[in-house]
């Protein structure tokens, strides 16, 4: 290798390449660039600046930028909600002068932004997103989930410490009717660029115990149109819209319309509305109870004034009818016992003159009636012999008379 080959050492080239840009961006410029991270540190914030192309969506140009504490501090006196600019999707103007440091390389520093600027970009943005989700019809899907009759056990995603969840629990449990819930609180960053992550899993948590929930409600208070931007979020839309439950959001202000609100199943404005619509829901559900209960009563009180009435006819009906009955079964057993007792009569009548003409029969057949006519009975053997052939020469026999009678043994001469 030879050694007279012309060549510069790295911080050769990096110098030079300083002096370069020096030279040529000698004064601030601004420029458009969208967010795709940022970090904090000591008051220093690290952002990566990055244009995507509006053909694929893919990154074209990508470069490292940093807004130093004290110029921070100083555009925050007219901006107080400045750090939430500083979000992974936003698109920022920023006003500062590309710098190349021989050892960290090329970055751009950041003297000012112009807010106004990300506050309209955030409406574009937030127009097309609205545009998406009304297109792909994700702000119908979990309206079709009907609400439960009554709200009792309630995932809610919130921060435990914000002024929106401590009014929500406050009109919850104070309300006058003495309405309970249980309230499952499951506690999420609301603002900035974890928030997308926190509430993700926690409505992955509830959806795996989806059956201890009747229904889920996001709150989170007011704040300015960049701290609530970050609700302006497609994936979480998606989450909200095929979740299996009934989503209920009070985010933010009266005016205030987030992309999750728009998926959800009911949206309401603050936190204290959902409160209001959790209880008034429920007096609803009792009320109509109620009135149920006083049809039912009021049914069973005519049903039993009708019957009371039928009675009361059917008594009379009764009295009436078995009075006249009463007389005419008199009558007819009066008739009737005077038929028997003249049918009676004529029986008993008959029956005697039928039992003294037996009796005469009787008399009439009386062996000692026959004997004293003259006749005689001829027993053998204690059978009574009435013919000749029947008659048994030398058996013992006895002879009736009137009289008397005659034993012995006797036996038939025949002679003509």
């Amino acid at each position: 290798m030879t050694t007279d080959i012309k060549s510069y050492t790295l911080l050769e080239l990096n110098t030079y390449i300083k002096r370069v840009l020096a030279l040529n961006f000698d004064n601030e410029l601004w420029v458009r660039a969208e967010i795709l991270n940022a970090a904090e540190k000591r008051g220093h914030y690290y952002l990566t600046l990055i244009q995507k192309s509006s053909v694929s969506n893919d990154i074209v140009a990508q470069l490292e930028a940093v807004v130093w504490a004290s110029d921070f501090q100083r555009i925050k006196k007219e901006n107080p909600d400045l750090v939430n600019f500083f979000t992974s999707g936003f698109e920022i103007m920023s006003h500062g002068q590309p710098v190349f440091h021989e050892r960290f390389g090329l970055q751009f520093r950041i003297s000012d932004i112009n807010t106004e600027y990300a506050r309209g970009a955030l409406d574009r943005r937030k127009e097309e997103l609205f545009n998406r989700i009304r297109t792909e019809g994700l702000d119908k899907i979990n309206k079709t989930l009907p609400l439960p009759p009554a709200i009792l056990r309630l995932a809610v995603i919130s921060s435990e410490n914000a002024a929106g969840y401590i009014d929500f629990v406050q009109h919850i449990e104070q309300n006058k009717f003495g309405l309970k819930f249980r309230i499952t609180l499951l506690d999420s960053v609301m603002q900035g660029t974890s928030l997308e992550e926190t509430i993700s899993k926690s409505l992955n948590f509830i959806e795996k115990r989806k059956s201890e929930f009747d229904a889920v409600a996001i709150i989170r208070g007011g704040g300015s149109k960049v701290d609530l931007a970050a609700f302006d979020n497609y994936r979480l839309a998606m989450l909200i819209a095929h979740f299996p439950l009934p989503v209920i959001t009070g985010i933010g202000h009266e005016i205030d319309v987030s992309a999750m609100d728009l998926a959800a199943g009911t949206s309401l404005k603050t936190p204290t509305a959902v409160a209001e619509f959790l209880i008034n829901h429920n007096i609803a559900f009792l009320a109509e109870i109620d009135d149920r209960y006083r049809k039912i009563l009021s049914g069973f009180s005519v049903s039993i004034l009708v019957y009371k009435n039928a009675v009361e006819q059917a008594t009379m009906f009764i009295r009436s009818t078995s009075s006249l009955l009463t007389d005419r079964l008199r009558h007819t057993v009066q008739l009737t016992m005077g038929k028997i007792t003249s049918g009676s009569t004529a029986i008993v009548r008959d029956f005697r003159h039928t039992m003294q003409i037996a009796y005469r029969s009787l008399q009439l057949s009386d062996p000692q009636n026959i004997l004293k006519k003259g006749y005689t009975l001829v027993f053998q053997n204690k059978d009574k012999i009435s013919l000749k052939s029947d008659f048994k020469d030398d058996s013992n026999t006895t002879i009736y008379w009137a009289d008397g009678k005659v034993t012995g043994k006797f036996k038939i001469e025949e002679n003509e």
